[in-house]
């Protein structure tokens, strides 16, 4: 959760900004690093790099979305 957090903020509060990130979170920018780089070995490729995180950002603004209708 606390990952998807994080990645959430990154991409669609921050616009993929480490710094911005970080300072959104209330944490350091390694640390925002070190969660960014477990979720990209997770998925396999580096998150932010569009295309391939275009359907990362998207379900996570549907979640988004949907978790505001409630």
């Amino acid at each position: 959760e606390e990952l998807k957090h994080t990645l959430a903020v990154y991409l669609l509060d921050c616009g993929g900004k480490l710094a911005e990130t970080a300072e959104r979170l209330f944490l350091h920018k390694n640390t925002v690093k070190y969660r960014l780089k477990c979720i990209s070995d997770c998925l396999g490729y580096r998150v932010g790099t569009m295309p391939a995180s275009i359907h990362l950002y998207e379900a996570l603004a549907i979640e988004r979305m949907l978790a505001a209708d409630k």
